[in-house]
Parts: structure tokens; C-alpha cells; sequence
């Protein structure tokens, strides 16, 4: 900032001082101009002088700044960076590089003592690499690059700048990684153990134990869909854990478990259980009827339409192969049709539930079997053992697969001042700043005499002396 001050400031006093010397000498010839300008000796050893002093101050004021000044580029390297979103599909928010809670870890990783989070915040900045606005659609650019600066004060003097702003950096992305990382909390698996009063009864266990192992299956199917390839470090895959609790539902819980507790019309409690079925299966009765009543009204509406009302409906057009044909457009009738269909469906589904739970209470009334089932248990903890297992090891993985692409989403790189750099800034400013001076001193002598004629023409006479000397 000072630095561009200090430009800023050199910059209009050359502006001043050509402005004064064009006003002043407009009426004279340019050799006239010329030859005054280099017959200023004095005033250029005098802005020598002052330059030499100047330049002195430049490099000194870089040495002293080189640990108050430092600066980071946080680069977002995932594809959402480009619609400035999260990874996640939230909106990305710049101020969030420099959030409290990411300015605590940085202290804290950097173990800085007698340095608050207000005292580091106040000395850091933050801004996209590439300013764009929206005033034109050529204008318009979403940044997927910041800059942080660092710029020390009397609080923070002591902190080494580029420590500084890397640890800024990586303590925005751990706070990126763990407040934006995938959520594998839906995997987690409870067996759903009995109390002593055995609340839950069996088929309730397998609807659980069903419901979980889908949970799990689907999750690693969406995790595939992301990146099909990944293979963990102890060799798995998503499908081939998604493939494995599949077979564990299908084989296990299906086709051991719930056929031994329906075959065997099994229930902890018998009575309790029929009057569960028999209330859904009037549930199921009533929504049975009504959608075999919507199906009956679309369907008589299907048959009230004319034969000729549908044949007329046809336009001209052509297929792929430019190949002409009549094609007919859709009209109510395609509509009713399908929602006919859709309804019949529904009604037959609620009919075979109910049968379902019919049979299944002739079993549990003609059953004398009553409360726990040793056998039955060791089949359901086995099962619960190997759905943990299995939840586990999806977990595991999801989370190795986060870290990893999480870890390539945002990078730090702290920005090196070379001495080249630094030593092309230094001339260029000591240039302007001489220039500046020169042109300054004559400005100052053409606005101290009003008299131009006897100022070029006592310096055409230096000219000529010097000239014969």
C-alpha cells in the first residue's frame, strides 16, 4: 500500500510539473525548449542528490519490511469453484478465507503468544487474483483465485510473514475440509438391541436391519456415480461393498430370516402382532379401493372419446433418417391412459400386501411359539454383526475418497519477492523519482519568473560559453 502511495504520489508531481513547462514555453521553438531543459545542471545534481538519498530509503525501507509483507494465493480446484459454489453446491463465500475460527487455528498451529484473533485479523486481507464485475457480460468474471496479504503492525512485528500467511492458508483449508466434507453420518450402524421387556418384535428387527442395508447400498451406488475407479487402500471399491451388503440383504436377511419368521409364523407376541396386520390390512383396503375407483374413472373416460376425435390428430413431419411420416400428437385420451394404468397397478400392490399379511396371520394364530427365539437371535446378531462390519468398511472408504479429493480441492502457495523483482520496483521508482524531481526544480524556476524570453535566452548564452570552452 505505501509503496503505491509513494507511486502514486511521484506520478503527479512528473504530471504537475510537465503540465507547468508546456504552459510556459507553448509560444517558444522546440530547440529553444530542448536546449533549456539540458542547461539545468544545477537542478539535476540537485535531484541526483536527493535521488541517491531516495534510493538509500527504497532498498532500506525493503529490507525492514521483509518480515512485516507477505502474501498467499488460496487456489479452489474443484469444478463447482467455477459457479463460486462449495463443493458441496453452497454458495462460496470469500469472507470465510479469513473467518475467526480460521485465524484461532492459525494462531494455534503456529503457537503465537500474545497475539490475539483480532490483532492477526487486523493485519490480513484478502481479494480475487482477477477483479471482474458485472456491468458486461465480457466484464464478468468469477474469481477461483484469492490473494491474502499480510501487512505487520506494532502487535504482530515479531511473526515471520510467509510462516504467517501459510499458516493462514492451511488453516482455511482444513476448515474448508471439515465444516464442506461429505456427511457419512447416515451410514452409521446401531443393532437395534432388545431390552429385557423385548419390545421390539421380529419382523421389526428385519424391516430395520432391511432399511439399513439399503441406506448403506445406495450410498455407495452415489458414491460410485462420482468416481466408479477409487479403490481404498485395503483393496475395495464402492460396488464391490455396495455388491456385498446387496447379498447380505438379499440371502440373509430375506431369504433366511424373514422366510424363517413368516414360515414359522413366529412372534414374540402372537396377539399383539394380528392386531398390528389387521389394522394396516384396513389401511391397505381403503387405499386399494381408492385407487382401483380412480382407475374405473379414468378408464370410462378412456371409452367416451370417439374413434374419430383420435384418427384426425395427425401432423406431417420427418424422422431421423428425413424419412416422412404422419406422426399423432399426444391428446387427453394418452393422459387418462396412463394414469389408468398407474392407479391398476397401485390397487393390485395394496391387494398383494394384503394377502401377504393375511397369510401371515394364519400363521401367527395357528403358531404356538411365544416370546424369544434362540435361534432366531443368533441369526439376527450375526446379521447385525456383519452389517456394522460392512458399515464400517463404507465409511472407511468414503472417507479416504473425501480426504483425498477434499485435499486437492484447495491449495496454498505463498508468493516469492525475488531480488529481481524487488530490484526492477526499486529502479523503475528511483527513476520516476529522479525524472520527477528534474522536471519539478524547472517547473519551479518558469513559475518563479514570469519573464520567459530572458530565462531561454540567458540559457542559449550558457549554452554557446560552454560550447566554446
Amino acid at each position: 500500500m505505501l509503496l503505491k502511495l509513494c507511486m502514486l504520489a511521484v506520478a503527479a508531481i512528473i504530471v504537475f510539473s510537465i503540465a507547468v513547462i508546456a504552459v510556459k514555453t507553448a509560444h517558444f521553438p522546440y530547440s529553444r525548449v530542448k536546449s533549456f531543459l539540458l542547461a539545468k545542471r544545477r537542478v539535476r545534481a540537485s535531484a541526483f542528490v536527493l535521488t541517491f538519498l531516495f534510493t538509500f530509503a527504497v532498498f532500506f525501507g525493503f529490507h525492514m519490511n521483509k518480515n512485516g509483507f507477505k502474501q498467499a494465493i488460496v487456489s479452489l480446484n474443484y469444478t463447482e469453484a467455477s459457479k463460486a459454489q462449495n463443493s458441496n453446491g453452497t454458495r462460496f463465500e470469500m469472507a470465510e478465507i479469513l473467518d475467526n475460527a480460521v485465524i484461532a487455528r492459525a494462531i494455534e498451529k503456529g503457537g503465537f503468544t500474545d497475539v490475539t484473533v483480532r490483532d492477526l485479523k487486523k493485519c490480513l486481507s484478502v481479494e480475487p487474483t482477477v477483479q471482474g464485475n458485472s456491468l458486461s457480460e465480457a466484464g464478468y468474471h468469477i474469481s477461483t483465485e484469492f490473494r491474502i496479504t499480510y501487512t505487520a503492525n506494532k502487535n504482530t512485528a515479531g511473526l515471520d510473514a510467509e510462516n504467517v500467511v501459510q499458516l493462514v492458508g492451511d488453516a482455511f483449508k482444513e476448515f474448508y475440509i471439515s465444516k464442506y466434507a461429505d456427511d457419512f453420518s447416515v451410514m452409521n450402524f446401531t443393532a437395534e438391541k432388545d431390552d429385557e421387556a423385548g419390545r421390539s418384535d421380529y419382523l421389526d428387527i428385519v424391516t430395520y436391519l432391511q432399511k439399513q442395508s439399503q441406506i448403506i447400498t445406495n450410498y455407495m451406488y452415489g458414491m460410485a456415480d462420482k468416481n466408479s475407479s477409487f479403490v481404498s487402500s485395503d483393496g475395495e471399491t464402492f460396488y464391490s461393498i455396495a455388491s456385498k451388503v446387496a447379498n447380505l440383504n438379499t440371502e440373509q436377511i430375506e431369504n433366511n430370516i424373514k422366510a424363517y419368521i413368516t414360515q414359522n409364523g413366529i412372534s414374540k407376541d402372537p396377539a399383539e402382532y394380528i392386531e398390528r396386520l389387521a389394522y394396516k390390512n384396513t389401511l391397505l383396503d381403503y387405499d386399494a379401493k381408492r385407487a382401483r375407483s380412480s382407475f374405473n374413472t379414468r378408464n370410462t373416460a378412456v371409452g367416451m372419446y370417439a374413434e374419430e376425435m383420435t384418427r384426425v390428430v395427425l401432423v406431417p413431419t420427418w424422422d431421423d433418417a428425413a424419412e416422412f411420416y404422419m406422426g399423432r400428437t399426444k391428446v387427453g385420451i394418452d393422459e387418462l391412459s396412463v394414469e389408468a394404468e398407474s392407479y391398476s397397478k397401485q390397487s393390485e400392490e395394496y391387494y398383494k400386501q394384503i394377502n401377504t399379511n393375511n397369510d401371515l396371520i394364519t400363521r401367527l394364530s395357528q403358531s404356538s411359539t411365544f416370546g424369544r427365539n434362540a435361534s432366531l437371535d443368533r441369526m439376527i446378531d450375526e446379521v447385525e454383526s456383519e452389517l456394522e462390519k460392512y458399515a464400517a468398511c463404507a465409511t472407511r472408504i468414503s472417507q479416504e475418497y473425501s480426504e483425498t479429493r477434499m485435499n486437492n480441492c484447495i491449495s496454498v502457495s505463498v508468493t516469492d519477492n525475488t531480488f529481481l523483482k524487488k530490484a526492477v520496483v526499486s529502479a523503475g521508482l528511483v527513476l520516476m523519482f529522479f525524472f520527477a524531481l528534474y522536471l519539478y526544480g524547472i517547473a519551479g524556476e518558469l513559475l518563479k519568473n514570469s519573464n520567459m524570453t530572458l530565462i531561454l535566452e540567458d540559457t542559449e548564452e550558457v549554452s554557446e560559453k560552454d560550447a566554446d570552452a
